[in-house]
């Protein structure tokens, strides 16, 4: 949700409208209902405490599941708006999304996330690859990044001390998925395109 701190994104219909959408991390994402939501950042900020993190610092406060991040336009078509038009033809199934353990990733800056069952896994990485096929058609690199391990990053550990372990899954529905702009410096996304997915 952005504030009065900027200003949101709104030229689509002009060629120039890429440099302004892209000054910012633009990615596609999968993110949580509200109650989920508060339930992943209720289980950062309990193992944060544990080891003794300020989670206002260091805590994720806008849980998500990154898919693809728009990384080059190499042969792009048209203004920004073939980005929506072309997010808009990616066919997916709704799906049941289910995080039961959390790990810390012992690199750069040792994140530690949530991980999701084999089937959730499968199904983040082919809706990641559904939008990255859609994307190249009309020119756009959009490199995956949950090629390795789908995950919900909860906070960081300056100290790289490593957590793993299970918890109680959580679970919800995956109905859509979004484009977000990153404001950067205000830990806040803006979502500026976001799309449904079919048999829900």
């Amino acid at each position: 949700m952005w504030t009065t701190a900027f200003s949101a994104f709104d030229d689509w219909d002009s060629p120039d409208g890429y440099v302004e959408l892209l000054t910012l991390p633009c990615f596609f994402a999968v993110v949580p209902d509200t109650d989920p939501a508060e339930v992943i950042k209720r289980i950062g900020a309990s193992h944060a405490a544990a080891l003794g993190l300020d989670w206002n610092r260091f805590g994720q406060r806008n849980p998500h599941l990154s898919l693809c991040a728009i990384e080059k336009l190499s042969r792009v078509r048209g203004p920004p708006k073939v980005v929506l038009d072309a997010a808009a033809t990616v066919k997916f199934d709704a799906f049941d999304a289910v995080f039961d353990c959390v790990e810390t990733f012992g690199n750069g800056s040792y994140p530690t996330v949530l991980r999701g069952d084999t089937q959730t896994d499968q199904h983040m990485r082919l809706l990641a690859k559904s939008i990255e096929e859609a994307m190249y058609k009309i020119g756009i690199k959009a490199g995956s990044v949950v090629n390795g391990k789908p995950h919900i990053t909860v906070f960081y550990d300056p100290s790289h001390r490593s957590i793993s372990g299970p918890i109680t899954p959580v679970r919800w529905r995956v109905r859509e998925f979004v484009l977000i702009r990153s404001h950067v410096g205000y830990a806040t996304h803006e979502t500026v395109g976001h799309w449904s997915l079919e048999n829900q």
